[in-house]
């Protein structure tokens, strides 16, 4: 097989077309000047990396914590939704519930065989509802977009053959679905009134999507997280003949697991910053990595990005940003899929400047009952304030194993709610 420089400008990748080409006068790349370069790395690469140990980190309290038992069979949460209305929905084992509020019981809505990744409700009695057609990494176009009547009991699928989708968002009318896929996935619109589908960008990884004008010029984007193959943030703007430019903003290699992305003015300067987990340790080298954490990349006001803030926390695998008292200062919440000590799989970065970015990170007595897959933040009681709940899933690859594993199968904890004591 023939390897091709990807390096030194002799490969671009062309959006338009959504591939790679070979620039005139660049030279394959045979197996032996490969070895040459692998044994290279090999050879000279540390064969150890300094990890950190547990943080004596301080309890946080700013929420009162509230964990949910026994409301799946194992607890394998996939997905959460909090409205502004307050309701709270939640999806596992292929049953889409709805929770008290008032005592966080949970009533089935709609036992099916989808499985569930996101959750939009179009109106009180309305769903729109993700199917991954299978969670785990596969390249078969298995999932769908369904529909769901709450009052009729009915589930129709609005648009099939998706490459494992796991995120829906709306813009200009249209849904923005992110496909995930595997090696084969795609960031894609449908238009549900006229049933047509585009492609944006024909990636694998395609996450989670933000309605955005990150420079102020007037131009609403699409900004896209990515996290297979050229992993990275990527923005969009749509041009005169219905096609999308692209920009890619930032870009990780791919051991770095990039996992969650959101975005807010962290500094207070009025345009957006880029929040980021890198933490996503399930593939090909599940070993405890010190550059996984949280990363802030602040706005230039131009669009551009700079890594700011980092913070090491292993497997970091979800992020929020959320003002928690109301004083107008973005805090930041982690959670870790992927953690080397349980009681830090959950942590709350309190903004102490936004200016300096300085935060104050503290942990959650109630960290170590889950594994912390989704989660959500809104106002579930009304009061005003934000809460938050997070959905546990302990199915999946691990080094935590033992009687870590045998403690979430016996306290089966598969929510823990995060009520706000600001208000």
């Amino acid at each position: 097989m023939a390897f091709y420089y990807a390096w030194q400008g002799n490969s671009t990748y062309d959006y338009a077309n959504q591939s790679f080409y070979r620039k005139k006068g660049s030279i394959p790349m045979n197996d032996k000047t490969w070895r040459v370069i692998e044994d290279y790395y090999v050879q000279n690469s540390p064969s150890t990396i300094d990890l950190r140990t547990e943080s004596n980190l301080p309890l946080q309290n700013k929420f009162e914590e509230i964990t949910r038992e026994s409301i799946c069979q194992l607890p394998a949460i996939t997905a959460l939704q909090i409205e502004a209305d307050g309701a709270v929905f939640c999806a596992c084992n292929n049953t889409l519930l709805q929770l008290n509020t008032a005592e966080f019981t949970a009533d089935t809505l709609l036992a099916s065989r989808s499985i569930f990744t996101q959750i939009k409700r179009k109106s009180p009695n309305n769903f729109y509802l993700l199917n991954a057609g299978k969670l785990g990494p596969h390249n078969e176009p298995l999932g769908s977009l369904n529909f769901f009547n709450s009052t009729t009991n009915r589930e129709t699928v609005l648009k099939d053959s998706l490459y494992r989708p796991v995120y829906l968002n709306e813009y200009d009318n249209q849904l923005l679905i992110s496909q995930y896929g595997n090696d084969v996935g795609k960031l894609s619109t449908f238009d549900e009134k006229n049933k047509v589908s585009q492609a944006i960008m024909n990636l694998p990884g395609s996450y989670r999507t933000f309605v955005v004008d990150l420079n102020k010029d007037g131009q609403t984007e699409i900004l896209g997280q990515f996290s297979q193959a050229k992993e990275g943030v990527y923005s969009f703007t749509e041009k005169s003949n219905g096609t999308y430019g692209a920009k890619q903003l930032l870009s990780f290699p791919s051991v770095f697991g990039f996992s969650d992305l959101d975005t807010a003015d962290i500094n207070g300067d009025g345009f957006l910053d880029l929040v980021i987990t890198n933490g996503d340790n399930a593939d090909f080298s599940n070993i405890p990595k010190n550059f996984h954490g949280l990363r802030i990349y602040l706005n230039d006001q131009q669009g551009n990005f700079t890594e700011s803030y980092f913070y090491p926390i292993y497997g970091a695998t979800q992020v929020r940003c959320l003002d928690v008292e109301g004083d107008g200062k973005t805090d930041i919440l982690v959670a870790s899929f992927f953690p080397n000590y349980i009681e830090e799989s959950l942590l709350l970065f309190s903004n102490q400047s936004d200016i300096a970015l300085q935060f104050e990170p503290s942990k959650f007595a109630n960290a170590g009952k889950g594994r912390w897959m989704v989660m959500q933040d809104g106002d579930i009681d009304q009061d005003g304030d934000l809460d938050v709940v997070v959905g546990s899933f302990i199915s999946g690859p691990t080094h935590l194993k033992g009687s870590i594993l045998d403690k979430w199968l016996k306290e089966s904890v598969d929510l823990l709610i995060l009520r706000n004591n600001d208000k």
